[in-house]
Protein backbone atom coordinates (compact mmCIF):
# COMPACT_ATOMS: atom_id res chain seq x y z
CA UNK A 1 0.00 0.00 0.00
CA UNK A 2 2.83 2.43 0.83
CA UNK A 3 4.40 1.71 -2.56
CA UNK A 4 1.14 2.52 -4.33
CA UNK A 5 0.85 5.81 -2.42
CA UNK A 6 4.48 6.70 -3.23
CA UNK A 7 4.02 6.00 -6.93
CA UNK A 8 0.81 8.04 -6.90
CA UNK A 9 2.62 10.99 -5.34
CA UNK A 10 5.30 10.73 -8.02
CA UNK A 11 2.52 10.94 -10.63
CA UNK A 12 1.30 14.13 -8.96
CA UNK A 13 4.86 15.49 -9.14
CA UNK A 14 4.68 15.09 -12.90
CA UNK A 15 1.43 17.02 -12.98
CA UNK A 16 2.98 19.79 -10.89
CA UNK A 17 6.28 20.17 -12.72
CA UNK A 18 5.31 19.24 -16.31
CA UNK A 19 1.56 19.78 -16.49
CA UNK A 20 1.39 23.50 -17.31
CA UNK A 21 2.30 23.40 -21.00
CA UNK A 22 1.00 26.67 -22.42
CA UNK A 23 0.90 27.01 -26.21
CA UNK A 24 2.00 30.05 -28.16
CA UNK A 25 -1.09 32.08 -28.95
CA UNK A 26 -3.24 30.01 -26.58
CA UNK A 27 -6.61 31.70 -26.19
CA UNK A 28 -5.91 33.96 -29.13
CA UNK A 29 -8.88 35.02 -31.27
CA UNK A 30 -9.54 37.68 -33.80
CA UNK A 31 -11.53 39.86 -31.43
CA UNK A 32 -9.28 39.88 -28.40
CA UNK A 33 -5.80 39.20 -29.77
CA UNK A 34 -3.46 42.20 -29.76
CA UNK A 35 -2.24 43.38 -33.13
CA UNK A 36 1.24 42.15 -34.05
CA UNK A 37 3.93 44.40 -32.65
CA UNK A 38 4.84 47.19 -35.11
CA UNK A 39 8.54 46.48 -34.73
CA UNK A 40 11.45 45.96 -37.07
CA UNK A 41 12.38 42.30 -36.56
CA UNK A 42 15.79 40.94 -37.51
CA UNK A 43 15.69 37.18 -37.99
CA UNK A 44 19.12 35.69 -37.24
CA UNK A 45 19.79 32.08 -38.28
CA UNK A 46 23.12 30.52 -37.25
CA UNK A 47 23.89 27.83 -39.81
CA UNK A 48 26.67 25.26 -40.08
CA UNK A 49 26.18 22.75 -42.89
CA UNK A 50 22.43 23.36 -43.04
CA UNK A 51 21.91 23.46 -46.82
CA UNK A 52 19.33 20.67 -46.65
CA UNK A 53 17.36 22.21 -43.76
CA UNK A 54 17.38 25.92 -44.55
CA UNK A 55 14.97 25.87 -47.54
CA UNK A 56 11.96 24.94 -45.44
CA UNK A 57 12.59 27.66 -42.85
CA UNK A 58 13.37 30.33 -45.46
CA UNK A 59 10.29 29.38 -47.48
CA UNK A 60 8.11 29.73 -44.37
CA UNK A 61 9.63 33.15 -43.70
CA UNK A 62 9.02 34.18 -47.30
CA UNK A 63 5.31 33.61 -46.76
CA UNK A 64 5.33 36.10 -43.89
CA UNK A 65 4.69 39.79 -44.28
CA UNK A 66 7.76 41.38 -45.84
CA UNK A 67 7.50 44.75 -44.15
CA UNK A 68 9.76 45.52 -41.21
CA UNK A 69 11.61 42.21 -41.32
CA UNK A 70 15.10 41.19 -42.41
CA UNK A 71 16.55 37.69 -42.57
CA UNK A 72 20.22 37.11 -41.85
CA UNK A 73 21.85 33.69 -42.24
CA UNK A 74 25.22 33.48 -40.52
CA UNK A 75 27.33 30.85 -42.26
CA UNK A 76 29.46 29.25 -39.55
CA UNK A 77 32.32 27.76 -41.61
CA UNK A 78 30.02 25.44 -43.57
CA UNK A 79 31.51 22.95 -46.01
CA UNK A 80 28.29 22.50 -48.00
CA UNK A 81 26.11 24.92 -50.00
CA UNK A 82 24.59 26.67 -46.97
CA UNK A 83 25.56 30.15 -48.20
CA UNK A 84 24.32 29.54 -51.77
CA UNK A 85 21.00 28.11 -50.60
CA UNK A 86 20.43 31.04 -48.24
CA UNK A 87 21.32 33.65 -50.86
CA UNK A 88 19.08 32.00 -53.47
CA UNK A 89 16.16 32.25 -51.02
CA UNK A 90 16.70 35.99 -50.63
CA UNK A 91 18.37 35.99 -47.21
CA UNK A 92 21.29 38.22 -46.39
CA UNK A 93 24.28 35.93 -45.91
CA UNK A 94 27.03 36.73 -43.42
CA UNK A 95 30.24 34.78 -43.21
CA UNK A 96 31.20 34.34 -39.57
CA UNK A 97 34.87 35.13 -38.94
CA UNK A 98 37.08 32.23 -37.74
CA UNK A 99 35.93 30.93 -34.38
CA UNK A 100 37.93 32.71 -31.65
CA UNK A 101 39.34 30.76 -28.67
CA UNK A 102 36.84 30.43 -25.84
CA UNK A 103 33.74 30.69 -28.05
CA UNK A 104 31.14 28.10 -29.05
CA UNK A 105 30.17 28.04 -32.71
CA UNK A 106 26.49 28.85 -32.27
CA UNK A 107 27.12 31.66 -29.78
CA UNK A 108 29.73 33.16 -32.11
CA UNK A 109 27.39 33.04 -35.10
CA UNK A 110 24.51 34.58 -33.11
CA UNK A 111 26.82 37.31 -31.78
CA UNK A 112 28.04 38.11 -35.28
CA UNK A 113 24.47 38.20 -36.61
CA UNK A 114 23.24 40.46 -33.79
CA UNK A 115 26.03 42.95 -34.47
CA UNK A 116 25.01 43.16 -38.13
CA UNK A 117 21.25 43.29 -37.52
CA UNK A 118 19.31 46.54 -37.82
CA UNK A 119 16.08 45.60 -36.02
CA UNK A 120 14.98 46.65 -32.57
CA UNK A 121 13.75 43.07 -32.05
CA UNK A 122 16.12 40.14 -32.57
CA UNK A 123 14.69 36.72 -33.44
CA UNK A 124 17.22 33.88 -33.18
CA UNK A 125 16.06 30.72 -34.98
CA UNK A 126 17.67 27.31 -35.43
CA UNK A 127 17.97 26.27 -39.06
CA UNK A 128 15.89 23.10 -38.56
CA UNK A 129 12.77 25.04 -37.51
CA UNK A 130 10.01 26.47 -39.67
CA UNK A 131 6.86 28.54 -39.21
CA UNK A 132 3.45 26.93 -39.48
CA UNK A 133 0.80 28.75 -41.57
CA UNK A 134 0.06 32.04 -39.76
CA UNK A 135 2.84 31.17 -37.31
CA UNK A 136 4.58 34.51 -37.77
CA UNK A 137 1.48 36.45 -36.76
CA UNK A 138 0.92 34.06 -33.85
CA UNK A 139 4.45 34.74 -32.64
CA UNK A 140 4.10 38.51 -32.81
CA UNK A 141 0.64 38.41 -31.23
CA UNK A 142 2.05 36.34 -28.37
CA UNK A 143 4.81 38.91 -27.99
CA UNK A 144 2.30 41.76 -27.87
CA UNK A 145 -0.07 39.95 -25.51
CA UNK A 146 2.05 40.33 -22.39
CA UNK A 147 5.04 42.64 -21.77
CA UNK A 148 8.34 40.78 -21.59
CA UNK A 149 11.95 41.40 -22.45
CA UNK A 150 12.29 37.99 -24.10
CA UNK A 151 10.02 35.28 -25.49
CA UNK A 152 11.25 31.75 -26.15
CA UNK A 153 9.37 29.02 -28.03
CA UNK A 154 9.84 25.25 -27.93
CA UNK A 155 9.02 24.12 -31.51
CA UNK A 156 6.44 21.42 -32.10
CA UNK A 157 8.36 18.22 -32.86
CA UNK A 158 7.24 16.51 -36.06
CA UNK A 159 8.33 12.88 -36.41
CA UNK A 160 8.39 10.59 -39.44
CA UNK A 161 10.35 7.43 -38.60
CA UNK A 162 9.81 5.02 -35.69
CA UNK A 163 13.21 5.70 -34.07
CA UNK A 164 12.28 9.39 -33.67
CA UNK A 165 9.74 8.36 -31.03
CA UNK A 166 12.74 7.72 -28.75
CA UNK A 167 13.09 11.50 -28.34
CA UNK A 168 9.92 11.60 -26.22
CA UNK A 169 11.42 12.03 -22.74
CA UNK A 170 14.30 14.17 -23.97
CA UNK A 171 11.78 16.55 -25.51
CA UNK A 172 9.62 16.57 -22.39
CA UNK A 173 12.57 17.21 -20.08
CA UNK A 174 14.07 19.83 -22.40
CA UNK A 175 10.91 21.86 -21.90
CA UNK A 176 10.20 21.04 -18.28
CA UNK A 177 13.83 21.62 -17.27
CA UNK A 178 13.43 25.37 -17.80
CA UNK A 179 10.60 25.51 -15.26
CA UNK A 180 8.28 26.82 -18.00
CA UNK A 181 5.78 23.98 -17.48
CA UNK A 182 5.68 24.17 -13.68
CA UNK A 183 2.49 25.19 -11.90
CA UNK A 184 2.94 28.13 -9.54
CA UNK A 185 5.99 29.50 -11.36
CA UNK A 186 5.41 32.84 -13.08
CA UNK A 187 8.71 33.00 -14.97
CA UNK A 188 11.04 30.31 -16.34
CA UNK A 189 14.60 30.14 -15.08
CA UNK A 190 15.92 29.31 -18.56
CA UNK A 191 15.01 29.66 -22.24
CA UNK A 192 14.60 27.25 -25.15
CA UNK A 193 17.45 27.05 -27.64
CA UNK A 194 15.66 26.86 -31.03
CA UNK A 195 13.77 30.17 -30.85
CA UNK A 196 14.37 33.40 -28.94
CA UNK A 197 12.69 36.76 -29.58
CA UNK A 198 14.32 39.51 -27.55
CA UNK A 199 14.50 43.29 -27.48
CA UNK A 200 17.86 44.55 -28.68
CA UNK A 201 18.27 46.81 -25.65
CA UNK A 202 17.59 43.89 -23.30
CA UNK A 203 19.96 41.63 -25.26
CA UNK A 204 22.75 44.16 -25.00
CA UNK A 205 22.03 44.93 -21.33
CA UNK A 206 22.72 41.31 -20.28
CA UNK A 207 25.80 41.00 -22.46
CA UNK A 208 24.23 39.09 -25.35
CA UNK A 209 25.86 35.90 -26.59
CA UNK A 210 29.28 37.23 -25.66
CA UNK A 211 28.35 36.76 -22.00
CA UNK A 212 27.57 33.07 -22.62
CA UNK A 213 30.22 32.45 -25.29
CA UNK A 214 31.69 29.34 -23.64
CA UNK A 215 28.42 27.70 -22.65
CA UNK A 216 27.17 24.61 -24.47
CA UNK A 217 23.56 25.40 -23.50
CA UNK A 218 23.87 29.14 -23.97
CA UNK A 219 20.09 29.65 -23.97
CA UNK A 220 19.73 28.34 -20.41
CA UNK A 221 22.48 30.58 -19.06
CA UNK A 222 21.18 33.58 -21.00
CA UNK A 223 17.78 32.99 -19.41
CA UNK A 224 19.35 32.94 -15.97
CA UNK A 225 21.12 36.21 -16.69
CA UNK A 226 17.79 37.76 -17.66
CA UNK A 227 16.20 36.46 -14.46
CA UNK A 228 19.10 37.77 -12.36
CA UNK A 229 18.68 41.19 -13.95
CA UNK A 230 14.97 41.19 -13.10
CA UNK A 231 13.93 41.18 -16.77
CA UNK A 232 10.67 39.28 -17.37
CA UNK A 233 10.78 36.52 -19.94
CA UNK A 234 8.34 33.86 -21.12
CA UNK A 235 8.72 30.37 -22.57
CA UNK A 236 5.85 28.61 -24.36
CA UNK A 237 5.28 25.57 -26.57
CA UNK A 238 5.08 26.15 -30.31
CA UNK A 239 2.24 23.93 -31.56
CA UNK A 240 0.51 25.82 -34.38
CA UNK A 241 3.27 28.43 -34.53
CA UNK A 242 6.77 26.99 -34.92
CA UNK A 243 7.81 23.43 -35.78
CA UNK A 244 10.93 21.32 -36.15
CA UNK A 245 12.04 17.84 -37.04
CA UNK A 246 14.99 16.92 -34.87
CA UNK A 247 17.67 14.44 -35.91
CA UNK A 248 16.06 13.04 -39.08
CA UNK A 249 19.30 11.47 -40.36
CA UNK A 250 19.17 8.26 -38.33
CA UNK A 251 19.39 6.96 -34.80
CA UNK A 252 23.12 7.70 -34.61
CA UNK A 253 22.37 11.36 -35.35
CA UNK A 254 19.68 11.31 -32.66
CA UNK A 255 22.02 9.78 -30.06
CA UNK A 256 24.79 12.28 -30.83
CA UNK A 257 22.40 15.21 -30.71
CA UNK A 258 20.74 14.40 -27.40
CA UNK A 259 23.90 13.27 -25.62
CA UNK A 260 26.05 16.27 -26.56
CA UNK A 261 25.05 18.39 -23.59
CA UNK A 262 21.78 17.21 -22.05
CA UNK A 263 23.21 16.58 -18.58
CA UNK A 264 24.74 20.06 -18.39
CA UNK A 265 21.23 21.50 -18.36
CA UNK A 266 20.81 20.34 -14.77
CA UNK A 267 23.54 22.67 -13.51
CA UNK A 268 22.06 25.72 -11.89
CA UNK A 269 18.47 24.48 -12.11
CA UNK A 270 16.38 24.92 -8.92
CA UNK A 271 16.73 21.99 -6.55
CA UNK A 272 12.96 21.65 -6.14
CA UNK A 273 12.50 21.37 -9.90
CA UNK A 274 15.22 18.74 -10.26
CA UNK A 275 13.83 16.72 -7.35
CA UNK A 276 10.29 16.93 -8.74
CA UNK A 277 11.32 15.75 -12.21
CA UNK A 278 13.47 12.98 -10.72
CA UNK A 279 10.54 11.79 -8.61
CA UNK A 280 8.28 11.77 -11.65
CA UNK A 281 10.71 9.75 -13.79
CA UNK A 282 11.42 7.39 -10.90
CA UNK A 283 7.69 6.90 -10.33
CA UNK A 284 7.10 6.18 -14.02
CA UNK A 285 9.90 3.60 -14.07
CA UNK A 286 8.82 2.15 -10.73
CA UNK A 287 5.24 1.76 -11.90
CA UNK A 288 6.39 -0.23 -14.96
CA UNK A 289 8.43 -2.54 -12.71
CA UNK A 290 5.53 -2.80 -10.27
CA UNK A 291 3.24 -3.96 -13.08
CA UNK A 292 5.84 -6.39 -14.39
CA UNK A 293 6.58 -8.10 -11.09
CA UNK A 294 3.07 -8.14 -9.64
CA UNK A 295 1.26 -9.45 -12.70
CA UNK A 296 1.76 -13.15 -11.75
CA UNK A 297 0.56 -12.52 -8.18
CA UNK A 298 -2.73 -14.20 -7.25
CA UNK A 299 -3.99 -11.10 -5.40
CA UNK A 300 -6.32 -9.36 -7.83
CA UNK A 301 -6.28 -6.12 -5.84
CA UNK A 302 -2.52 -5.71 -6.30
CA UNK A 303 -2.75 -6.36 -10.04
CA UNK A 304 -5.60 -3.89 -10.34
CA UNK A 305 -3.61 -1.20 -8.51
CA UNK A 306 -0.60 -1.81 -10.77
CA UNK A 307 -2.72 -1.59 -13.92
CA UNK A 308 -4.44 1.57 -12.69
CA UNK A 309 -1.14 3.28 -11.91
CA UNK A 310 0.42 2.27 -15.23
CA UNK A 311 -2.63 3.54 -17.09
CA UNK A 312 -2.48 6.84 -15.21
CA UNK A 313 1.18 7.35 -16.15
CA UNK A 314 0.59 6.36 -19.80
CA UNK A 315 -2.35 8.77 -20.14
CA UNK A 316 -0.44 11.56 -18.43
CA UNK A 317 2.63 11.11 -20.63
CA UNK A 318 0.44 10.90 -23.74
CA UNK A 319 -1.29 14.19 -22.87
CA UNK A 320 2.06 15.92 -22.33
CA UNK A 321 3.53 14.60 -25.58
CA UNK A 322 0.46 15.56 -27.61
CA UNK A 323 1.06 19.23 -26.82
CA UNK A 324 4.75 19.08 -27.67
CA UNK A 325 5.05 16.86 -30.72
CA UNK A 326 3.67 14.34 -33.19
CA UNK A 327 4.17 11.29 -30.99
CA UNK A 328 2.27 8.07 -31.57
CA UNK A 329 -0.15 6.89 -28.89
CA UNK A 330 1.89 3.67 -28.68
CA UNK A 331 4.83 5.74 -27.46
CA UNK A 332 2.81 6.70 -24.39
CA UNK A 333 1.32 3.25 -23.94
CA UNK A 334 4.76 1.64 -24.14
CA UNK A 335 6.52 4.51 -22.38
CA UNK A 336 9.07 2.29 -20.55
CA UNK A 337 10.92 1.85 -23.89
CA UNK A 338 11.69 5.56 -24.55
CA UNK A 339 12.21 6.07 -20.81
CA UNK A 340 14.84 3.30 -20.72
CA UNK A 341 16.49 4.85 -23.77
CA UNK A 342 16.57 8.20 -21.94
CA UNK A 343 18.28 6.68 -18.90
CA UNK A 344 20.77 4.62 -20.93
CA UNK A 345 21.83 7.45 -23.24
CA UNK A 346 22.32 9.85 -20.33
CA UNK A 347 24.33 7.24 -18.43
CA UNK A 348 26.50 6.66 -21.50
CA UNK A 349 27.07 10.42 -21.94
CA UNK A 350 27.98 10.78 -18.25
CA UNK A 351 30.44 7.89 -18.53
CA UNK A 352 32.09 9.41 -21.60
CA UNK A 353 32.43 12.73 -19.81
CA UNK A 354 33.89 11.05 -16.72
CA UNK A 355 36.47 9.30 -18.89
CA UNK A 356 37.43 12.60 -20.48
CA UNK A 357 36.01 11.74 -23.90
CA UNK A 358 33.92 14.76 -24.94
CA UNK A 359 31.07 14.37 -27.38
CA UNK A 360 31.30 15.96 -30.81
CA UNK A 361 28.71 17.86 -32.81
CA UNK A 362 29.15 18.96 -36.42
CA UNK A 363 32.81 17.98 -36.29
CA UNK A 364 33.54 20.10 -33.25
CA UNK A 365 34.32 18.70 -29.80
CA UNK A 366 31.85 19.52 -27.02
CA UNK A 367 33.90 20.08 -23.88
CA UNK A 368 32.02 21.57 -20.96
CA UNK A 369 33.04 24.92 -19.52
CA UNK A 370 31.84 24.11 -16.03
CA UNK A 371 32.63 27.41 -14.45
CA UNK A 372 30.32 29.20 -16.88
CA UNK A 373 27.48 26.73 -16.86
CA UNK A 374 26.53 27.77 -13.33
CA UNK A 375 23.84 30.40 -12.81
CA UNK A 376 24.96 33.86 -13.87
Amino acid sequence: MLLVVALGLCWLAGLLFVGRIRLCGQGRNAASSPSPAPAHVSVIIPARNEAHRLPRLLASLARCAQNRREVLVVDDASTDDTAKVAAAAGARVLQAPPLPPGWRGKAWACHHGANAASGNLLLFLDADTWFEPDGWNTLLSEWAREPAGALSILPFHWTRKPYEQLSAFFHLLMGAGTGAFQWGRSRPHGLFGPCLLIERDVYEAVGGHEAVRRCVLEHLVLGRRLAAAGIPCRAVAGRGCLATRMYPDGISDLCSGWSKAFLSGTRGAPTALLCGLFCWLTGAAGTALFLLFTWPWPAAGIRLAAVALYTAYAVQIGCFLRRLGQYHWLTALLYPAPLLFFFVLNAHAALRSWRGRPATWKNRPIQEAREEESPC
